[in-house]
């Protein structure tokens, strides 16, 4: 028996499905449970599936509501997923499920790619958890939507709907694997991502919307890379991504932001670093500062963008003053190192001073620039340590006072060390001058952390 659906009730779907949409749009409490409560009355009202007749006959694969449900329960789910809770998270998971469930035994076309994104956006929810069994999980609802997509080709050729689709769950799958850090992992990822790669592009002849995916590809392809150990790799798949986004955005005048070409042209200069090119790796780190300088103290990409190309100059710059102190052009190494980790603690001074560090991975990016300020004072330049402790070591219980006490003790162990009767006397007066105020700076840090245990 064919069953069709009554036009008042596939207009009272429709209104629901509107309803989810908007509520989901507009994050409001109050929209979004009565959009939920509207729906679960109307999935109630669509009743349980057609079961299958005693002579093998599926009735359900010409139910028309079959379709309906699921639709309704994925909506659903996008909605609770954009909850952002973790309880919320669950419902989402049971809805998506729901979602799959009501296609069970419906053939064609449709039914096909409805399981597929269904599967596709349980594995988005479950990438969120912080645990390995999730990613797990998620990398197998990936294999499900994959493989759905798959059946729906035409001896090996995709449309381009259908080569959207699987791009995006190959980019998800090798997304989830990414996350758990592993070599092994990671080269399933790198396949994934290649899996992608190859249907982006190929959809990007002939619809250039498409280009954002073949970019994110590359970028993805040139951190698995990396990952691996294969940096000259890595540093072909950066330039082929950051190539693609300039001649992109010259063609569609797109008018991207700086740190949208910024944050490829890090990952390059990494890359490079990695590869053992430090001057490439400098070079591509100092146009990154340059391009989100004007920015940085109100944009969150920028912050983050100039406090990681700073440390990671400074890491290079570090590398060369320690191999050697003294060379031809060390006393400019030592400059701008400088410059960049005070400049740096000074912009992720201005985010806190809004309370907005977090914003900025600070105060765990501020702290790798002070450690390494903090060794270039007491290695390189110790007469000028004490002022740079001061300036920037923040709150006397945090976790930079802590550090700058043990750069203090280290730094009056190495003075006290120097044989004195090898030192005029000038140079004598100006250490003893250097210990005064270490001592001083110790003790203003001290009181500071005896403060704390004694509370």
């Amino acid at each position: 028996m064919t069953l069709s659906l009554d036009p008042a009730l596939q207009h009272e779907i429709e209104s629901v499905i509107a309803a989810l949409d908007a509520a989901r749009k507009s994050g409001q409490p109050a929209q979004t449970q009565a959009a939920m409560q509207e729906c679960d009355r109307v999935i109630a009202a669509l009743g349980e599936p057609v079961p299958a007749t005693a002579d093998g006959t599926v009735e359900r694969a010409l139910d028309p509501k079959a379709g309906a449900r699921s639709t309704l329960w994925l909506k659903r789910g996008h909605l609770l997923e954009a909850i952002g809770t973790g309880e919320a998270a669950g419902q989402a998971l049971e809805s998506y499920g729901r979602a799959i469930a009501a296609l069970e035994g419906e053939p064609g076309t449709g039914p096909k790619m409805g399981r597929a994104i269904a599967w596709m956006n349980r594995g988005n929810v479950l990438q969120r958890f912080r645990d390995e069994r999730a990613w797990s999980d998620a990398v197998r609802c990936y294999d499900q939507a994959i493989g759905w997509l798959g059946s729906l080709s035409e001896k090996g050729q995709v449309n381009a709907e259908l080569a959207s689709a699987l791009g995006a769950a190959w980019m998800n799958r090798g997304a989830a694997l990414r996350q758990f850090g592993k070599p092994e992992r990671w080269t399933e990822a790198l396949k994934s991502f290649e899996q992608a790669l190859g249907l982006f592009q190929q959809l990007a002849t002939s619809s250039p919307s498409a280009m954002p995916n073949v970019i994110t590809a590359w970028e993805a392809r040139g951190e698995a890379k990396l990952a691996l150990g294969e940096p000259a790799e890595a540093v072909r798949s950066h330039k082929e991504a950051l190539g693609n986004l300039r001649s992109w955005n010259e063609r569609t005048g797109q008018g991207l932001e700086p740190w949208d070409f910024g944050r490829i042209i890090f990952k390059l200069g990494q890359a490079r670093a990695q590869a053992g090119d430090a001057d490439g790796a400098l070079r591509e780190l100092r146009e990154v500062l340059k391009l989100v300088a004007a920015d940085e103290r109100d944009e969150v990409p920028a912050a983050v963008l100039g406090l990681q190309g700073r440390h990671a100059v400074c890491v290079i710059l570090g590398a060369r003053l320690a191999a050697d102190s003294a060379g031809a052009g060390a006393a400019d190494l030592r400059a701008e190192a400088g410059d960049l980790a005070e400049d740096g603690l000074a912009i992720a001074a201005i985010w806190a001073g809004r309370g907005e560090e977090g914003l900025i991975g600070c105060p765990d990016m501020g702290l790798r620039l002070f450690e390494f300020g903090a060794w270039l004072y007491r290695t390189q330049q110790p007469q000028f340590l004490a002022e740079f402790l001061s300036e920037h070591a923040g709150d006397p219980q945090g976790p930079r006072a802590q550090l700058a006490l043990q750069v203090l003790a280290q730094t009056r162990q190495d003075i006290l060390k120097r044989p004195l009767p090898n030192l005029s006397a000038a140079e004598i007066n100006r250490t003893q001058a250097m210990l005064e105020g270490l001592r001083a700076m110790e003790t203003k840090l001290g009181q500071g952390t005896q403060a704390r245990a004694a509370g």
